[in-house]
């Protein structure tokens, strides 16, 4: 049976390396490249526990990489606020460009092996990154079998203990480390890209420069950092805001009998009020004086002291000595420690355990440090001339005991400890690593000895009722201090005095001093307050106090003490001043607690997500309603762009607060109404102290007789002269839209957006606002984003259900015109997504309702069906008179220039024509009316006429209540808020008005336009007329539509093409022809006569005019004829 093929991966190339050495042992290793040059593969035989091929190959720590889906890569398009919704953008695992090595060669050895040991770190980074390979070496060969080996030092030993015990990888504690990027990943680029576009582009020196490399960077927020930068700025501000106060002290220096002076400490220390400190002296000085100047000893007590001995060490501790003892920043401490681990001369760095395991035999590895001559002496003692017998006490008292036990435990790593001896010829070549090893040492060796033990002496005089004391110590027993020389207990003589005796006064004074601020944060007390306050885990620290001096936010000082740059005071003062407290400990700590509930089972991960996303969602929004107060508190450390504005307009338009706003255009700028011109403007409202800007095109504003329901301020009208288009926008929404709207820019104006208002996520017009309560909102709001994919595009577009106004549609996310789409009728009230798929199509099914009392009653108000293949849908269609959706058809969709062109007979081979009449042939014939009759071809065809009010195709509908149940009429198509009053029954419009521009229409008579009883509104006929040689519909007041936009007047109000009316009152003026505001219902006062005549005209030219008015109908009827 050939031996099994095992692959072996380590987290770290070196500790691949070292593993393979231990575990061959003598056996050859044969070492080969990969795909990946830094990390090579060892292969060697193992007969223990059993036969096996062990391929050895390793990582570099993370293999995937977290990120955000495409859609919400764009920092000016996208709304940062989404980025806090789980549902709303999405968080994508891949493995990262420079890994894809890494990847191909475990998929590739994977194939060729039966079973995967991970020799992954035993931490919780180590647990997710065994979960990011084991997913990867799975899709290379699902059948391998996984195990994770589970160590805590490159020893044979527990080595071979783990390969003999292997176990699962741990999912819960993976789902602890996903959930956490994902919490950073989320909190961070919302934060990060809010502060970014808020700050640089208001004030002129705010600006993140990098440490190391001296680049701008982004004003980055992180869940960690941001709490580590607010206790080195509370600090800050504690020391220069504190307020020195004058305290009073008596000093007493007594003469000894070798002629010293002996100081004594005043046994009330200090006193505040100067009048009673005066008092306590004087009493003291008149009692002095009464004993010859003398003090009277009242009081000496002799009593043990002890000094523990030092806790097994953490990595907390160590990194907490290591800038205390060693002068080692946190990094290099951890930088050095890895190295160390990874050779084999410590065991894990990483670890929260303050007590030994009661298994682990500690005198073998004090034994292992005999060799070291700067501490064999004192290994030799604590194990003794017996072998170690804890009876028997040494010279000193040295002697082993084992070590205290802390409060830590994590269950996975022991404490840190040496494994073998340094190198003895030139240590390890490295400073930090002699001074760290030599410290873990020491430190180990003074945790398995015996507690210091001193004597200590307290002696009290009195002088009148005041009592005065001293100490002095004498070190009866040195114990761990032997070895751990980063320590001192320190010796302090005492004469001989007895109770009783009298002792001069050398001197006596009152002495005034102030109190003093504590000192700026060390590095060591920095990482001391993190692990208290629970901020970041211990392998993350160091990580994370790097990181704040990285961005600019903190420095240090001469003393090696922490300071705070002007950016970073800024942000903790603005978080602050809005009440969003993300730089203090609380809401982080919170987190971590929660987090290590998801490791251990207690808390789902997506329980735990959802949680810390709602926390972070309500203090975004609290940031973004008071981001003025977030921009005033950096207003003392950096200077504020100012822009200057020249006002244009006083009175123009009205603020939420009821006040008219002002018109300013940028100082400086050229006000033209040149095609392609620019130039920034701005609302003000100097009551607010609100600076609105607006969109700086070549376009004009007016204010607009409307009130956005969202925001309370007044709309705006924009025309742009170049395009000829008008919409309306709402100052307020087009720089900061509520968080549920999204409003695509182009990217001239997303850059204008950026740089004018710091805020990238903004441009909403009126249009694309999905509001259900304005009339003025027109957007598409995606109901459902899958019902069917796209039939006709070929990159995986899909059909998508969107409503917009009370009306919904099934249309293709690409918008392309060849796609299907499909409308549902007016009737519909709501549609909705539905659980579940058609069996038959794999649509998405879709729960509709229908308006009450607009259907018959015979449909069901509420349905769950497939558009395309439900009957129950179809039958309801029929009975409003709609006809049923047909089913996609597959296809492709044409592209430009691939239609195949017909030779035209007649021309030479290979010179191909496009075929004028064939091109006509294939377009679909227009249903010709009767010459005779003017009836439709078709019985029973009906003409769709189109409104007054707008101009467009009138809607089908169905008479429901009433005598006319039943009975179809036609009506405006808009929205219900938009519809104008037209109204026509389908019977009276397929016998009175045909086709548009039958013989019907030639004597002027149009359709009835009585609406039920009850609702009918007056209005005249309709008649076809001809004006300018143009051909419209001109209703009872006279109206003519003119198609040609190009030859028509603009209206002074809206920038519009005018249409032409004809003046119908009886006088002077009647039949006279005259232009108007199109706009319609919110026309504007335009008005100018056609003939440009200004006074009234005579009765001839009128009359004229009328004549010519009558004769044209007939004249354009006859050309229709022919």
């Amino acid at each position: 049976m050939p031996p099994v093929r095992v692959l072996c991966v380590a987290e770290k190339p070196s500790a691949a390396r070292e593993i393979s050495m231990v575990l061959a042992g003598g056996s050859k290793v044969v070492t080969r490249n990969s795909f990946s040059k830094y990390n090579r593969i060892m292969e060697f035989d193992m007969t223990q526990p059993q036969e096996m091929k062990i391929v050895f190959t390793s990582v570099s720590g993370h293999i995937k990489e977290v990120d955000f889906e495409p859609k919400c890569q764009s920092w000016q398009s996208y709304d940062p606020a989404l980025l806090l919704n789980r549902e709303a953008s999405r968080v994508i695992s891949r493995v990262s460009a420079d890994k894809e090595p890494l990847e191909r060669t475990l998929k590739h050895e994977a194939r060729h092996c039966q079973v995967l040991i991970l020799w992954l770190d035993c931490d919780s980074e180590g647990e997710k990154i065994a979960f990011e390979v084991m997913e990867i070496v799975k899709s290379g060969n699902p059948r391998i079998d996984v195990k994770r080996a589970r160590f805590s030092a490159i020893t044979r030993q527990d080595l071979f203990h783990a390969l003999c015990h292997l176990q699962l990888p741990n999912e819960r504690v993976a789902d602890m480390v996903s959930a956490r990027q994902e919490i950073d990943l989320r909190a961070g680029a919302a934060f990060t890209r809010f502060l970014t576009l808020l700050l640089t582009e208001r004030f002129g020196g705010v600006q993140a420069v990098s440490r190391s490399t001296g680049k701008k960077q982004p004003i980055s927020y992180g869940p960690c950092q941001f709490p580590a930068l607010g206790l080195v700025v509370d600090r800050f501000l504690m020391i220069k805001n504190f307020k020195s106060q004058a305290f009073y002290v008596i000093d007493l220096l007594l003469k000894t009998r070798n002629g010293i002076p002996l100081k004594f400490e005043w046994a009330r220390q200090r006193l505040f009020d100067q009048h009673a400190a005066q008092v306590c002296f004087l009493l003291c000085h008149e009692a002095a004086l009464r004993a010859n100047e003398t003090a009277r000893v009242c009081r000496k007590q002799r009593s043990e002291r002890r000094r523990w001995k030092p806790l097994p060490l953490s990595t907390v501790e160590m990194q907490i000595a290591a800038s205390r003892k060693l002068q080692m920043t946190s990094e290099q401490a951890m930088n050095a420690a890895e190295a160390l681990y990874t050779n084999g001369f410590i065991s894990y760095p990483r670890t929260e355990t303050d007590v030994f395991n009661p298994n682990i035999d500690l005198r073998a590895i004090v034994a292992e440090q005999a060799g070291d001559a700067r501490w064999s002496g004192f290994v030799s003692q604590l194990l003794g001339g017996d072998g170690g017998n804890e009876n028997n006490a040494q010279a000193g008292g040295i002697r082993f005991e084992r070590p205290r036990a802390g409060k830590h435990d994590d269950q996975a790593h022991p404490p840190i400890h040496p494994l073998r001896c340094a190198p003895s010829s030139s240590g390890f070549g490295d400073p930090h690593q002699d001074r760290l090893f030599e410290y873990i040492t020491r430190r180990f060796l003074a945790s398995c000895s015996v507690d210091a033990v001193g004597s200590e002496t307290l002696v009290e005089v009195q002088i009148g009722m005041e009592r005065f004391s001293t100490k002095a110590l004498i070190v009866e027993r040195k114990g761990f201090y032997e070895v751990f020389t980063y320590e001192r207990w320190a010796e302090r003589d005492l004469p001989d005095l007895q109770e009783g005796d009298e002792v001069s006064i050398d001197e006596m004074h009152l002495r005034t001093s102030e109190t003093e601020p504590p000192p700026l944060l060390a590095e060591s007390d920095l990482i001391s307050l993190m692990d208290r306050h629970g901020i970041g885990t211990d392998a993350t620290i160091a990580e994370h106090v790097k990181k704040i001096q990285e961005r600019g936010y903190v420095t240090k000082n001469a003393q090696n003490r922490f300071v705070p740059m002007t950016l970073g005071l800024g942000l903790v003062s603005g978080f602050e001043l809005c009440e969003v407290f993300l730089a203090r400990p609380t809401v982080r700590a919170e987190q971590e607690a929660e987090l290590k509930r998801v490791g251990t089972g207690e808390v789902h991960m997506d329980v735990m997500l959802s949680h810390a996303m709602d926390l972070y969602r309500t203090l975004f929004t609290s940031l973004l309603d008071r981001r003025s107060r977030f921009v005033s508190a950096f207003e003392p450390y950096f200077d504020r762009k100012h822009t200057e504005w020249t006002v244009q307009v006083e009175l123009f338009s009205l603020c939420r607060c009821g006040r008219p706003m002002q018109l300013a255009v940028e100082r400086g700028a050229v006000a033209t109404s040149e095609p392609g011109a620019t130039r920034e403007r701005a609302l003000l409202c100097s009551p607010c102290a609100l600076q609105l800007k607006l969109p700086r095109n070549n376009s004009h504003l007016v204010p607009f007789e409307h009130t956005c329901p969202i925001c309370r301020f007044q709309v705006l009208e924009v025309h742009n002269h170049t395009t000829r288009k008008t919409h309306k926008l709402c100052p307020w929404c087009f720089s900061f839209p509520p968080p549920d709207q999204q409003a695509p820019l182009d990217q001239q104006e997303q850059q204008h957006h950026v740089t004018s208002t710091g805020i990238g996520f903004a441009g909403l017009r009126c249009f694309a606002c999905t509001h259900a309560d304005c009339a003025l909102a027109h957007g598409e709001a995606v109901l459902c984003d899958r019902v069917l994919a796209c039939t006709i595009c070929q990159d995986g577009k899909n059909y998508a259900l969107v409503g917009v106004r009370g009306r919904f549609k099934i249309k293709c996310e690409s918008e392309h015109r060849d796609c299907y789409s499909y409308t549902f009728p007016g009737e519909v009230l709501d549609v909705r997504a539905a659980p579940g798929s058609c069996v038959k199509c794999s649509a998405q099914r879709l729960q509709v309702s229908w308006k009450p009392r607009m259907v018959p009653s015979s449909v069901r108000a509420l349905m769950d069906i497939c558009v395309w293949c439900d009957g129950e849908y179809h039958a309801a269609l029929h009975a409003l008179g709609e006809s049923p959706p047909k089913q996609p058809e597959s296809g492709q969709r044409p592209q430009v220039g691939t239609r195949p062109l017909r030779q035209v007979p007649g021309t030479a081979a290979g010179h191909l024509q496009v075929d004028i009449e064939d091109l006509h042939n294939q377009m679909p014939a227009r249903p010709a009316a009767n010459a005779s009759s003017g009836t439709p071809l078709l019985a029973g065809t009906v003409s769709v006429p189109v409104c007054r009010g707008h101009q467009l195709e009138m809607a089908r509908r169905t008479t429901v209540n009433g005598k006319n149940a039943g009975r179809e009429f036609f009506t405006c198509s808009r929205p219900q808020a938009e519809k104008c009053d037209d109204f026509v029954w389908v019977d009276q419009a397929t016998t009175n008005r045909g086709a548009a521009g039958s013989a019907n229409n030639a004597s002027g008579v149009g359709p009835d336009r009585r609406g039920p009883p009850g609702g009918r509104k007056k209005g005249n006929g309709m008649a076809w007329q001809s004006v300018n040689g143009s051909e419209g519909n001109t209703y009872g007041s006279g109206r003519v539509a003119v198609p040609n936009e190009n030859t028509a007047p603009l209206c002074s109000g809206h920038a519009r093409p005018m249409n032409i009316n004809v003046t119908k009152k009886a006088g002077t003026n009647e039949g006279r022809q005259f232009w108007s505001c199109s706009a319609y219902p919110n026309s504007c006062n335009s008005f100018k006569w056609v003939d440009g005549v200004s006074l009234a005209s005579t009765s001839a030219q009128a009359a004229a005019a009328t004549a010519a008015a009558t004769l044209r109908p007939a004249k354009a009827t006859t050309k229709r004829k022919r």
